[in-house]
This record gives structure tokens, sequence and C-alpha cells, in this order.
């Protein structure tokens, strides 16, 4: 017997359900501290961060 489709339908002001966030393992974290992934990937999102402020400033400016 297939009952696809019997359920409740969802609201439509209800937002999705939220997917799960993928944890590291137990091996995965030392392993990317030694090799310096870890540095890396802060060093990159603090570039992409600096690079946001710095247009925002470019733009305050010209805006004068």
């Amino acid at each position: 017997m297939i009952l696809a489709g019997c359920g409740k339908e969802s609201q439509p002001g209800t937002p999705p359900p939220q997917t799960k966030v993928e944890e590291k393992s137990t091996a995965q974290t030392p392993i990317e501290g030694f090799t310096g992934k870890t540095a890396v990937d802060a060093g990159m999102r603090a570039r992409d961060q600096i690079k946001v402020i710095n247009e925002k400033k470019k733009e305050q400016q010209e805006g004068m």
C-alpha cells in the first residue's frame, strides 16, 4: 500500500526544516590542526572580511 501525500500540508509561512551541520570527526580536528588547514581557513575568512570592509569604505568615500 502506498501512502504518498497523506500528511498535513506545511503552512506557507513556515520555514523549511534545517539541515544538520556536518560535524568533524575526532581524528579530523587534530589532523587539520597539524597541517595548518585551520589557520589557512581562518586567514581566508579574515581576508574576505577585510575585502568587504574596504569595499564599504570606498562606497562611503565616493558618496561624500
